[in-house]
Parts: structure tokens; sequence; C-alpha cells
């Protein structure tokens, strides 16, 4: 983005032409950034006395955060970090924690909460937490998204699709925005993602619609499993017709090359790393190229800085030694506190 300012503040925001990823076209929330960033800021440190906030310097409210820190124990103080912010600042934030204040209970609720189903399955599948690249719709045909709506929530990437002429497949509860612009859309019942897709692998499998010059870890066991998920049985489930489960598994094994796409729509259920794991299932048996649309701006940053009650920076607890090693310092593996157990089931005190 271009910012056009005079001495007190930003006046108009124009597009970057030269930018790689909107390639000139922002979406609007960054094109009106500056009619909320300049108006009301707080931009000096407060203290509240009584009922009333009081500017102070930075100097006596950074002392006074230390007094009334050291007066606590580790486990009464929390850090919370943002996907709003950098890498560098995340990584700042839980290494404070850890070293200085010698506690774990560190989180951040668009990471943990927004998409923790989709890391653990990519790890599991891949052994990486992400794996999304947007240069990947400059080589697919066909884009199956599920639990998303990218024109409404991704409209930078809802622009590329467009121009590319991608087939847009669309599995929703009801339509949306990207369901009314969509080639094919299905509408399901609300928590059978995983009954059509697994539906799908079994009827990919019994015809070997699935590309063979690849090693399968685990094929078997995948087809002993999904053998049950009959037409039949996902129409019933899913409260689709057999035309439309039809069309919409010839769709997906005649592209020449397609694309998976989810968002939280797939991930905000109690069984959300089985929902990913299963796509990435089809995924795999497709060699599809995997976009993962996620929550907040940096939420991958943010877990893989490791600002999460349940992992370091250099990965799990067990990466702890190595951990150490580096920042020459003993770090803690006691399980933090969620943001959830820190403010309301257990609350910390700072």
């Amino acid at each position: 983005l271009n910012y056009i300012s005079d001495e007190k503040s930003i006046t108009k925001i124009k597009p970057f032409k030269q930018d790689e990823v909107s390639e000139g076209r922002p979406c609007i929330k960054g094109l009106t950034l500056n009619e909320v960033s300049d108006k009301k800021r707080v931009l000096k440190p407060m203290i509240r006395v009584g009922n009333k906030l009081t500017e102070v310097t930075w100097k006596k409210a950074l002392l006074y955060i230390k007094n009334n820190i050291a007066k606590l124990s580790p486990d009464e103080i929390m850090v919370v970090g943002s996907g709003k912010i950098t890498n560098e600042d995340n990584y700042v934030m839980q290494k404070f924690a850890r070293l200085c204040l010698k506690t774990n209970n560190i989180d951040s609720c668009c990471t943990r909460l927004c998409h923790a189903g989709t890391v653990k399955a990519m790890k599991d599948c891949f052994g990486a937490p992400n794996l999304t690249k947007l240069s990947y719709l400059d080589e697919i045909d066909t884009l199956f998204v599920i639990g998303s709506n990218p024109l409404n929530n991704y409209p930078v990437m809802f622009n590329r699709i467009l121009d590319k002429k991608i087939k847009l497949i669309s599995i929703q509860y009801w339509d949306n925005e990207t369901s009314v612009k969509a080639y094919f859309k299905l509408n399901i019942q609300p928590g059978t993602e995983i009954v059509l897709i697994n539906g799908l692998i079994n009827k990919i499998i019994k015809s070997s619609r699935y590309k063979k010059n690849y090693c399968y870890d685990g094929f078997r066991l995948l087809k002993e499993y999904t053998k049950n998920f009959t037409s039949d049985y996902v129409c019933e489930q899913c409260k689709i017709s057999k035309k439309e489960f039809g069309k919409l598994y010839d769709i997906i094994t005649s592209s020449a090359s397609i694309g998976v796409c989810h968002g939280m729509g797939l991930t905000q259920h109690v069984n959300s790393t089985e929902d990913v794991h299963t796509l990435l299932n089809l995924a795999i048996l497709l060699n599809a190229k995997i976009l993962t649309m996620r929550g907040e701006v940096n939420v991958q940053g943010v877990g893989d800085m490791g600002l999460v009650p349940d992992a370091l920076p250099s990965g799990a607890f067990v990466s702890m030694n190595l951990l150490s090693k580096v920042w020459k310092n003993k770090v803690s593996v006691a399980h933090g506190r969620t943001l959830m157990e820190g403010l309301i089931l257990r609350p910390v005190k700072a």
C-alpha cells in the first residue's frame, strides 16, 4: 500500500501496483485503514488511579509493571500475543515470558483456536505445519472449497481465482457469496464434511481414479476405513442427491490439476483435526495443491514463533534441550494456561 500523508496524519491510501500478493488490488480493509488508524489513539502510557486513567511517562509505566510483577509467582502471570503483530514481536514476547517471567502461560487465541487442527493435521500428513502458496493458483484448473468463503474473507485471493478462470467448487451448509460465483455448489447437512469426503475417497479408490505414480503410506488402512462410505450412505447423511454426488465426483476426478481450500468452517468443530486429516487424504490421492485459508493476518506466524502454551518456538516440549542450549538458559516444560483458563477458569493476576 502507498500511504499519502500530511504533517499530522495519513490522508489517503492507494494500491501498490508492484505488490506480488495483491497485484495492485488490495482489499477494502487496507484501502480504508486511515479512517480508523489515526482517530482517538492512545499515544502515551496510562495508569489507572481509582476509576481514572492518568497519563504517565514510559519510565514510570515500565517501573510500575516491573514492581507489580515482582510480587507475583510465574503461574500468576500470563502473556497474550496476536496475529496482528509481526513474527519478531511475537517471538520476543514468548521469549520474555519463558526466560524473564519463567512461565509458559502464553497464548494467542487466533493461532491455537482458529487452526490448531490444521497445523496438527498438516504435520501428521506432511511433517510441516503449512504448505500453502498463492502461486498455486497459477497451476490449477479446479479449486475444491469447503468450509470457507474466499470471496468475502479473502478478496485478494479471490481476484486471482477469477483472473485465472479457475473452476470453483463450493461445499457449504448454505449459500454464501462464493457459492453464487461457483461452477458447482453443494449444500450439505452441518457436520457431515467427513462423510462427504470419505465417500469421495471410497469412490476414487474403487474406481482407481487416484494418482498411481506415488507410494502411499497407509493406503490399505484408508481403503478399509472408507469402504462403508457408500454413495447411498453419503447422500443420506449429507442430505444430497446421488446426481449431485456423482457430478461432484466427476468434476474433481476429471480435473487436470486440482487444488483444495478450507477455512475455519472446517476447523471450528470438536473433530477439527479429523476434518483436516480427511481433506488431506483426498488431496494426497488427487495430488492436489493445498490452499489453507487461515483466520487472522498472521495466524501461522504466531504458532511458528511458539506463542502457545503447549509448544516451543523450536517445536514440541521435547526440544527443550536444544532451545535451552541456544538461549543459554533453562526452559520450563510446565504446560501453560490457555486464554480461557487464564482469564476465566483459573484467572491469573497479571
